[in-house]
């Protein structure tokens, strides 16, 4: 098991430490960025991975693949608020991205995201198309889980619009890669392959409940609980973990907030006694600048005032004479 713990606690303090910094003068702060951003993933604080994903779209990327997983991120992220407008246009930059890198996985896997917030969505014949090109790009991947969750995407998109014997070809063909699977699987495959068995066995029911084989759908109704069964038993111990982890990374979330906040109400408050000075400044060199108008005035009336009476008592003088 991880320490999610002890990484929380480096993740928060690096995070600190750059920022003060500035994130502009950490060589590869792409990547730290990525990592804390897919840590934050994990435990589904979506809102945090949008606001790491967006920092780091503003330095160059770290590689090819890491600048395809920024806007896929992003995507996911909004997808996962409720926000599919934002999601739909990150999608669409992650498949542009792909395409100019000739990664054929990751526009393939963004077609089916795409296709996902279309068939949420009940739009199934744009959802179809968006699975026919994921298809069409991933038909020949060595990759397992995205081969079978490109099968399974068509089945249930067939399944929508009532195309029954389209989606019983390939239920097949998803069937036939769970019956061969490589050997040499990581265990991000293994959990992925899991979750597509089980969505399979629930695809498969409901198109032998369409077909109205009862008797056999209830034969993959339990095969569905018993892969629900696997799933849950397997990972629940790394939920439980997850969630309490999660407590402590929003404690974390929460101090470091409230530290930038502490940072900004100081920046206003000598910000504010800078501007009072110079305002103070200001005014104070405005009156002194009135009192010496006023003073250099009241100087020249005298002067004129002791030049006109000079003037007057001469020619009251030369009169008389």
């Amino acid at each position: 098991m991880q320490d999610y713990e002890l990484a929380s606690e480096n993740y928060f303090l690096a995070y600190d430490i750059f920022k003060k910094i500035g994130f502009e003068n950490v060589p590869i702060i792409s990547k730290f960025l990525h990592d804390f951003a897919l840590f934050h993933y994990y435990f589904k604080n979506y809102k945090e991975v949008i606001k790491l994903m967006q920092i780091s779209a503003k330095y160059p990327p770290y590689n090819n693949n890491h600048h395809i997983q920024l806007y896929n991120n992003l995507a996911v992220s909004y997808s996962n608020l409720g926000e599919k407008k934002v999601a739909l246009f990150y999608f669409e930059k992650t498949r542009a991205i792909a395409k100019n890198y000739n990664d054929k996985t990751w526009e393939g896997i963004a077609s089916g995201n795409i296709g996902d917030i279309f068939y949420k969505e009940k739009k199934y014949p744009e959802a179809l198309k968006q699975y026919k090109n994921q298809y069409d790009i991933l038909i020949k991947s060595p990759f397992d889980p995205i081969r079978i969750s490109s099968y399974n995407n068509f089945a249930k998109v067939y399944l929508a619009l009532d195309s029954i014997d389209k989606t019983k070809k390939f239920l097949g063909f998803a069937e036939t890669d769970l019956n061969n699977l490589r050997k040499n699987k990581s265990y991000g495959d293994d959990q992925q392959l899991e979750s597509l068995k089980r969505n399979y066995f629930d695809l498969k029911s409901q198109y032998l409940i369409r077909n109205n084989n009862f008797q056999e759908a209830i034969k993959y109704k339990d095969s569905l609980a018993n892969a629900q069964y696997s799933l849950d038993s397997k990972y629940n111990s790394s939920v439980i973990k997850m969630s309490s982890d999660k407590l402590l990374i929003q404690k974390k979330e929460l101090e470091l907030s409230r530290k930038e906040e502490k940072e900004a109400k100081l920046q206003f408050f000598f910000t504010f006694i800078i501007l009072i000075f110079f305002l103070g400044g200001g005014i104070g060199y405005f009156y002194m600048y009135k009192s010496r108008q006023k003073k250099k005035q009241q100087n020249e009336k005298a002067l004129n005032y002791s030049r006109n009476r000079h003037t007057c008592l001469n020619g009251g003088q030369r009169s008389g004479i």
